[in-house]
């Protein structure tokens, strides 16, 4: 965690907490769906983004950041993923159950296949 504070702006540091996990929960300002945010520069930030665009760059263009550790308030650049919409929806219903042994949505109208990027 040592190497992971020493890049993060002085100011966040006190707001890093390290989880049982391994997780490094944001414990700043959290929205309603519990992911982390942040006030730097003048501007709002998604806690997990901005820590993702300090240590691995920047986030392409139609990608998402997706939490590996399902930690929705982790900051860990270790735990966090770049990933496409489409792999985005498919991971969050595979959570759910919610995606069968084909990879059709249960219960759903569409299939993971017939989700395209915005």
């Amino acid at each position: 965690m040592a190497a992971f504070l020493e890049k993060l702006p002085e100011n966040l540091r006190a707001k890093v907490r390290l989880s049982d996990r391994g997780c490094m929960e944001w414990q700043g300002e959290i929205n309603r769906n519990g992911y982390g945010r942040l006030w730097f520069g003048g501007h709002r930030h998604m806690a997990h983004k901005f820590t993702f665009e300090l240590y691995k760059g920047p986030i392409r263009d139609g990608m998402y950041v997706d939490h590996l550790c399902r930690n929705r308030c982790c900051v860990n650049p270790d735990h966090l993923e770049l990933v496409t919409p489409r792999l985005n929806v498919i991971r969050v219903h595979r959570r759910r159950k919610r995606i069968d042994e084909e990879g059709n949505l249960v219960g759903g109208k569409m299939k993971p296949t017939q989700v395209v990027a915005p």
